[in-house]
């Protein structure tokens, strides 16, 4: 049985990945933030209401898994965007010739 890469994973599993990573920082701000006082030291904090840090926190985890399954490199190999002659070939180009 072999790994499945996150790329390969449905879209509802990456949103659930998502969803995972910000309960915990839920559970973080609500467990140890709220509770603790440290709320005085965040500048910009709301108790106990979204604000500034729930969306920095939302749109890290979005961008994370964004570019945890974003493909890179899927059309061309590695080093061969140019020919030899030093014209630029094209995706189409490199498959045909590795045919």
């Amino acid at each position: 049985m072999d790994r499945i890469p996150f790329k390969q994973l449905p879209m509802i599993v990456k949103m659930a990945v998502w969803l995972v990573f910000n309960n915990a920082w839920w559970s973080l701000e609500e467990f140890v933030i709220d509770r603790l006082g440290m709320w005085k030291y965040m500048p910009y904090y709301k108790v106990a209401n979204a604000c500034v840090w729930d969306l920095a926190v939302a749109t890290i985890t979005a961008l994370a898994v964004w570019r945890a399954s974003a493909v890179h490199g899927a059309l061309m190999p590695a080093g061969a965007g140019y020919s030899v002659a030093g014209r630029k070939c094209t995706a189409r180009a490199v498959l045909a010739a590795e045919v």
